[in-house]
Order: C-alpha cells, then structure tokens, then sequence
C-alpha cells in the first residue's frame, strides 16, 4: 500500500499536526484520521523509492543490531528503537523493512511477529531468537547475540576467503595460461610443421591434436566453468535430490570433504549454541538450526537426530548414530548434557571449529600449491619438447 503524509488539525485544541500513514488512497487517510479526532487539511503520496542495493550485506546486519543494542539497553522502546534504526540504514531494501516493522509493532502486534515477514533480512531462527528474548524481556542480550553471531560468521568467511584467494588465483591462470597456449600458440607452430613437411615425434603428434580438440572446444570449457560456479548453485537451490548428491560428493573429496564437514560443524555448534542461551529448547533449536549448516547431508542426518530426540533419545546418543558427525563434537555435546551446561560445551566446540578452518584450508592449499606448480612446469617442458624435437631432427638430418 502507498504511504502518505499528511498535515491535519486537532478538532479539540485546533492544534496542527503532520505524520505519514500506510493506506489504500487519500479517502482512507482521511476516514482514519476523522475517526482519531483530526481534520485532514494536506496530503501528499509519497513516491516509491529507487531500490539502491537490493541485497542485504551481513555488515548492515551487525550495524542494526549494533545499534539496537545500545538503544534498548538506554531505555528507549522497541518503537523508538526501530524508527532510529530506519534512518540510519543506507541499504533501501533493510530500511523498508524496518519502517513496515515500526508501523507493526506501533499497532500492537509483537516484535517477534513483525520480523517475521522478511525472511531475507531475519530468517527463522533470528526470529526465534527475538522471540525468546522478548518474551524473556531480554531483548539487548539477544541482540548483542545475534550480533556476535554475524561478526562470527563474517570472520570465518574472510579467514576462508584469506586463505583462499592466491591458490584460486593461480587456478584460474592456469587455466587460462592453458587455454591460450592450446588454442593460439601451438596452432601457430603446427601451421610452420605442416610447411616444414616433417616426420612429427608421437609426443609432437599428442599436443598438437590436443591443440585442435582445445581449439575446437574451448568454449565448451568455459560454459563449464560458469556452469560448475553458477549453474550447479542454482539446481542446488531449485532441486533437494541435486543438493544432496552434489553435497555426498562434495563431502567425499580428499582433504576437502573434511574441510567441508568442519564448516557445516562449526555453523551447526554455534547456531545451537546461539539458540539454545537465547531460550529455545533443544527440538525447537535443531529445527531451526538444520537448514543453517550448509550441506543437506548434514541437514538430513540433523532431521533424524530430531525426530530420536522427540523420541526421548539423549541428544548426543541421537548424534552418534550418524557418521557425519565427528567424536568430538559427539562428546563435547555428551560432556555439556552430564553437566547441564549444554550451551557453552556446543560453543567450545564452535571455537575449536573456527580456529580449525583457516588452519586446514592453508593446510590443503600449502599442498595444493607446489602441485599445480609442477603441473605447469611439466605442461610447458612438454611442448617445449614436442617443438624442439623435430627442429632438432631436421637439423640432424641438414647436417647428415
């Protein structure tokens, strides 16, 4: 519905006023106004916004629960709170969001339920999260989570990302060293062997019709690479049996598979951790927290383990039945039952995971490295060979 402001006066006191309202046309504005005593003197639709950014960053994220924090915690209402929030947001899609909220919750319906409605911005489980805080009237400590729990998330993106980007980047000009050197170099070589009229060596014969298959195929490769990048998260995202056979392979590869299964363990441990301090029961939170981890494997054997915890199994005997989860985090969630302090063994397991992953992923790329080096130096002797050789028999054969 479009918003309109609008001046009106006070039919008690005469007294001017203005004020903006969400309402189908001016006659609505004007009926609603009469009905609470004012008499419409201007209104003004509002013109819709130009959509800036339309995806949410985690960095505006932690900005309002950041601000959030510090405003509830001063003593100013939800209200207030959310209307202060809305002018300070730069992202149009997260401000929208939060205006509409403020006109919920200003018209009475819980903070929790207004949220609700924007999953782009509070997915389930921040709601729930929002829910048991509010309920608990503990709303500043839930915040100061929600915020801890992106911050979390932002880092281990980056350690990742940190760690990453220069094998990523010696991939990618690997590839495109190899395709240029198939399809424009070498084609330029085979052009003087034909003039030459030379007995090409088996070698000189195997790059050269690999060059003509790269030449005639490279596009192929390249609307591979995007397909494997691009294609694969959208049918991952569009088809469950995709996701899950996609995620067992990925989970099967050397080194990766475990890197792999210590991201979705970290996420899962500090989701279950972050839901169950904010209040939550355990079922409630492996509920919410399944479709967090990343890896439908995961999520599916996280569904079992629900359904045997409804069922009366102890949580951690439930998490045992399944492979995918290690013995650490197994024993960590045993240790936390025994002692009744479930939430802070799940959040020592989510450090260790955290402080584990960069770790690995250097790990894996160290290796990772000096082999694609050698793939390259072997790549290049390998031409260089299958060109010198016939030169140098030709040469031979000059001076015979």
């Amino acid at each position: 519905m479009p918003i309109y402001n609008y001046i009106a006066l006070n039919t008690k006191d005469g007294k001017s006023v203005s004020g903006a309202m969400e309402v189908p046309d001016e006659g609505a504005l004007e009926a609603k106004l009469t009905d609470m005593g004012f008499a419409l003197q201007k209104a003004v639709k509002q013109k819709a916004k130009k959509k800036g950014a339309s995806k949410i960053s985690r960095r505006d994220m932690i900005d309002f629960y950041n601000l959030m924090i510090y405003q509830v915690n001063a003593g100013l209402s939800v209200v207030e709170s959310l209307s202060t929030a809305a002018s300070e947001c730069k992202n149009y899609k997260l401000k929208d969001a939060l205006r509409t909220v403020e006109r919920k919750v200003k018209s009475g319906m819980m903070f929790f339920e207004a949220l609700d409605g924007f999953p782009a911005a509070f997915p389930p489980n921040v709601v729930n999260m929002v829910r048991a805080g509010e309920m608990s009237c503990k709303l500043p400590g839930t915040f100061k989570e929600l915020r801890e729990f992106e911050e979390w998330q932002e880092k281990m993106q980056a350690d990742i990302r940190q760690a990453t980007i220069y094998p990523m980047i010696i991939v990618v000009v690997m590839g495109a060293f190899i395709l240029l050197l198939f399809t424009l170099v070498i084609p330029k070589f085979i052009v003087l062997m034909d003039t030459l009229k030379l007995e090409l060596p088996l070698v000189t014969k195997i790059v050269f019709q690999s060059s003509d298959f790269a030449k005639d195929t490279w596009w192929i490769w390249v609307v591979g690479f995007f397909w494997v990048k691009y294609g694969s998260r959208f049918a991952r995202k569009r088809y469950e049996w995709f996701a899950l056979q996609y995620d067992r392979m990925v989970l099967m590869l050397p080194a990766f598979g475990k890197l792999n299964i210590m991201i979705s363990m970290s996420r899962m441990t500090h989701n279950l951790s972050s839901l169950v301090g904010a209040g939550l029961p355990v079922l409630d939170a492996l509920h919410h927290c399944r479709e967090l981890v990343g890896n439908k494997v995961v999520e599916i054997a996280l569904r079992q383990v629900k359904a045997d915890v409804t069922a009366g199994v102890d949580f951690s005997v439930a998490l045992s039945k399944h492979k995918v989860f290690p013995e650490m985090v197994v024993k960590m969630v045993a240790l936390g039952e025994g002692t009744g302090f479930l939430e802070d063994a799940l959040e020592n397991a989510s450090e260790f995971y955290s402080q584990a992953i960069p770790r690995q992923t250097k790990k894996i790329f160290s290796l990772l490295e000096p082999f694609l080096m050698l793939i390259i130096i072997g790549l290049i002797g390998t031409v260089a060979l299958s060109i010198f050789m016939p030169i140098m028999e030709m040469m031979t054969g000059a001076r015979n």
